[in-house]
């Protein structure tokens, strides 16, 4: 912000580079899950491959995250870039 950025430019930027990471960590363990599911019947009567549980874990894991990082980069894009930089 110092070099001219806007505020709303370093939320996106911060939100983008957490949903890559999301987005990432959710596919394995999504992928882990069904190759799980494939051992795991050999002991379980029960599947874990129940679509609407993956589907609202997964929502619910986007929703925290996007919280979880929306908060801190909106605050620390209302700081004045002197005033952040006159205190180091």
């Amino acid at each position: 912000m110092a070099l001219g950025a806007k505020a709303i430019d370093m939320v996106r930027l911060v939100l983008s580079s957490t949903s890559m990471s999301v987005g990432a960590g959710l596919a394995v363990g999504i992928g882990f899950t069904l190759v799980f599911d494939r051992f795991a019947r050999q002991w379980l009567a029960e599947s874990s491959r129940d679509p609407l549980v993956l589907g609202a874990l997964a929502i619910l894991l986007i929703a925290v995250a996007g919280l979880a990082c929306w908060a801190p980069a909106r605050r620390a894009a209302a700081v004045d870039p002197s005033e952040a930089l006159r205190y180091e």
